[in-house]
Order: structure tokens, then C-alpha cells, then sequence
């Protein structure tokens, strides 16, 4: 069965889904606290569909369709085996789990645990959920994953250096290489509208890959010094390997705050993936760690104020000279 045969007969399925009563799941689910991962329970690879928007949902060479009437009791199918399910809600997270003594191809009933509504009889609505599998036999699955960081994570001013230096990596961990590879970084919290500006400079960034992938096109920024947005595309990204971005950034020109920002990596035959990283920037004796975040989306620049811990405290943005 080809691949358009294949997502109109899950199309068809939820239908089918949609005008069945709720059902109870095929296994009884297991109740793990907070906001588990497939990958922290030791699964090789997870899916997740955050937020929870029914679908079809392409993953690899397979797909993977839910549906939900409610928001709170979900039915799902997919093209190849599923280990396990995860449904979160409220505090903690319902695991759903198919291996062993088989591999499950769809279920129906599944929830989040109980604790809304009265008495806490009712399950919570579905926030997000995750399907967990170790292979999918003869379809071999590209993945990647990405880790970002940035040191230093806090900026003591006027004594630090106002520089930082912000590292992504982007790892190929499936059965095949992942292609057409694409990391966006879009610097967001350090945009600000009405200036149509970036307090933010890239001042330096290499970057290194594999022996077996590539080629590396770095697309923005085209000259350095120079403003976000980061966009890298890599053609192969062969498995085992990874493209690690390293690049200094100047935040001279951005004042006190918690600046968080968000790199994400996409292939054409691999799920995305995000992962963030927050520098804060304060004065010790005027303000706690924390106190602020900065928000440049708005139609002013502005900083949050949760709450001060001292006095004598000064905002103030500088411009960037030019040249």
C-alpha cells in the first residue's frame, strides 16, 4: 500500500474513531509523576504531539493519527508498531504501555489520570502526549535531537563581560540519516518591535559536523557581526553524528532581564525538535535573579516586574553604535 493509500485510509479511521462511544484502553495505565519523556523511560525514541491537535501526523516513512471528541479520552493508529503511549494532564502523566507482550497498531479510551471535577472523579484535558517505540521493523526511522546551552547563564552588571557564548547540537539518533536538516534560532526575547531591532549581536560562529554528513550552509546571518535570526541547513546528517553550532553573542545593548529563547531543528524525514536556553542579566545589590523577563513582542519594550528584593534600581536600554 503506498503512502497516499495509506494516510486516506487513516483519514477514513478518524471517522470512524470519531462516532464510536469512548471505550475503555486495551491496557490499564500506569500513573508516572510529572512530565515524563518517552526517551526518560527508557524507550529508544518518542513522538510528541504537543499541542494536543487531532490529526494525522506523518513520522519517518509511517504515520501516527489521533482523534478526540472531548479533549479528555483519545483514540489513536499508526503504520507501525507503538511500544507505549503517554497522556499528560494535570500534574502527572498516564503511561499506556503495548511491549511486551506485543507491539499495538491503535487503541481507543486513552486519558490523562484522574483528579478534575468533583472530587477529583474525572480525568484531567489532554495537555500533550507522546508515543514511544524502540523500531519500526522494516521502515527504518530517522530522528535527531537537539541540546542547547549558553555560559555564562548570568550576567552580575557592571563587572561581567556582557559577551556569552550560546552552543546548539543537533544529533542524528535514528536507524537512518536524517535529511535536508534545518536549525532556526529566532532570538525572540531579544527583538524589540518598535525599534525593529535586535539588542543582540552574533559576533562569531562556527560550526562542526561529521565526516560522513553535510554540506553546511550557514543562511543568516550572511555577515558577522551580525543580527539574528540563525538559520543552518545541513544536506545529510548521517546517524551517529551531529552538527554542533557554537557561536558568541554581544548583549551589551539589552538591559536587565531573563532573556529565554528557543532553537529548533527540523528534517524532512524526521519529527522536529526544540530545545531552550536563558541568560538573565541584573545588578545583585538591586534585584534578585528572577525579578524580571523580558518581552520583546509587545508594541513597547518591557520588563516584567515580579517582585524586588532592593532598592536604587535603574532600567535603561543603550542602542548600538553603528559601525
Amino acid at each position: 500500500m503506498n503512502r497516499q493509500k495509506t494516510l486516506a485510509l487513516m483519514l477514513a479511521l478518524v471517522l470512524v474513531f470519531s462516532a464510536h462511544p469512548v471505550m475503555a484502553a486495551s491496557v490499564p495505565p500506569v500513573v508516572i509523576a510529572g512530565n515524563p519523556t518517552c526517551i526518560d523511560l527508557g524507550y529508544d525514541f518518542g513522538f510528541k504531539i504537543d499541542p494536543p491537535t487531532p490529526g494525522v501526523y506523518p513520522v519517518g516513512n509511517g504515520s501516527i493519527i489521533w482523534t478526540s471528541a472531548d479533549g479528555i479520552y483519545l483514540d489513536w493508529s499508526s503504520t507501525f508498531g507503538i511500544d507505549a503511549v503517554l497522556v499528560k494532564g494535570g500534574p502527572n502523566a498516564h503511561l499506556y504501555t503495548y511491549n511486551p507482550p506485543a507491539l499495538a497498531f491503535g487503541d481507543t479510551g486513552l486519558h490523562s489520570p484522574l483528579g478534575a471535577g468533583p472530587s477529583g472523579s474525572q480525568p484531567y484535558g489532554i495537555s500533550h502526549l507522546e508515543f514511544c517505540f524502540n523500531n519500526k521493523g522494516e521502515d527504518p526511522q530517522a530522528l535527531i535531537r537537539i541540546q542547547k546551552s549558553v555560559t555564562p547563564e548570568f550576567i552580575s552588571l557592571p563587572v561581567d563581560s556582557t559577551l556569552v557564548t550560546y552552543t546548539i547540537v543537533v544529533a542524528s539518533t535514528g536507524e537512518t540519516a536524517a535529511l535536508d536538516v534545518v536549525l532556526e534560532d529566532a532570538f525572540e526575547a531579544f527583538y524589540f518591535a518598535p525599534l525593529e531591532s535586535y539588542c543582540l549581536a552574533i559576533e562569531t560562529l562556527a560550526t562542526e559536523i561529521g565526516a560522513t554528513s553535510g554540506p553546511v550552509s550557514v543562511i543568516t546571518p550572511a555577515v558577522l557581526p551580525g543580527a539574528p535570526p540563525l538559520r543552518i541547513e545541513v544536506g545529510t546528517l548521517a546517524v551517529g553524528e551531529a552538527l554542533t553550532v557554537t557561536l558568541e553573542a554581544d548583549l551589551a545593548d539589552c538591559g536587565i532581564g531573563s532573556f529565554p529563547n528557543t532553537a529548533t531543528a527540523s528534517a524532512s524525514n524526521a519529527p522536529e525538535v526544540q530545545d531552550d536556553a536563558v541568560v538573565s542579566i541584573g545588578r545583585p545589590s538591586a534585584v534578585t535573579l528572577g525579578d524580571f523577563t523580558a518581552r520583546g513582542t509587545g508594541s513597547v519594550p518591557q520588563l516584567a516586574l515580579a517582585g524586588l528584593s532592593g532598592v536604587g534600581l535603574v532600567l535603561n536600554r543603550r542602542r548600538r553604535r553603528n559601525g
